[in-house]
């Protein structure tokens, strides 16, 4: 994945509209321990999620995200066609990771020109002396959509404050951009066209927390945005 430091914190803000009336985002439980995030990404694709050999989700549904407290060491994460739990269907997608300490790793299945493929990077966590109610975001556009530009205000200053950023494309991840938690008005509009891909809508963001926003889908009709969050670990 290409990593871009162009895309501004708001830009972040606006692609998490997508997932706008989800359920509340909850922050990750022990947030000292060391643990990944696995997301469905592949359409139309019901998995079973095998970790060192077990099954830890039979059952896992495209759009669908879970954390799993992991120990130190290297650990082999698998997506497999379901077998009732026993890890013996096919291999569809699969990642390694070396944890340690409190380190938190995304990992998204997804497809790549119709094939599976598995994307991974590390969360930002970490806490710092900035607004009153911080926030850090990292956006992952995996979908397959066009380059957007982005706006992202509070709701007093929308739309007149304009785009904050544009172009953000397939296969790219913002740094950790920080922020101030609080209530937004997001929307974004493909680049070359000007037409909604995102409309406004509202969106929430707590104060000391570290937010994931993937952007999953191959068309209109399935696009979604998987949010989650770990609170801050403090140096």
């Amino acid at each position: 994945m290409r990593i871009t430091r162009r895309v501004a914190v708001t830009l972040s803000l606006a692609l998490a509209a997508l997932s706008a009336g989800a359920p509340p985002v909850a922050a990750g439980a022990q947030p000292e321990s060391p643990h990944v995030w696995i997301s469905h990404g592949i359409p139309d694709a019901t998995v079973e999620v095998c970790i060192d050999g077990v099954a830890v989700r039979k059952v896992f549904n495209y759009g669908r995200s879970f954390r799993y407290d992991l120990e130190d060491g290297r650990h082999l994460i698998q997506a497999r066609a379901r077998s009732g739990g026993d890890c013996t269907g096919e291999l569809i997608a699969r990642a390694s990771v070396v944890m340690s300490g409190s380190k938190s790793v995304s990992i998204l299945f997804a497809l790549e020109s119709g094939k599976p493929v598995t994307m991974k990077w590390v969360n930002f966590r970490e806490g710092y002396v900035g607004p009153a109610d911080p926030i850090y975001l990292q956006v992952t556009h995996a979908a397959k959509a066009p380059r957007v530009d982005v706006w992202a205000a509070a709701i007093n200053e929308y739309p007149t404050a304009g785009p904050v950023a544009l172009g953000l494309g397939r296969g790219e991840t913002t740094l950790p951009l920080p922020g101030d938690g609080g209530l937004y008005i997001l929307a974004a509009l493909a680049s070359a066209t000007g037409n909604p891909v995102i409309q406004p809508q509202v969106a929430t963001f707590l104060s000391n927390h570290s937010y994931q926003v993937i952007v999953i889908g191959t068309k209109a009709e399935n696009y979604r945005t998987i949010i989650y969050s770990d609170t801050f670990v403090y140096p």
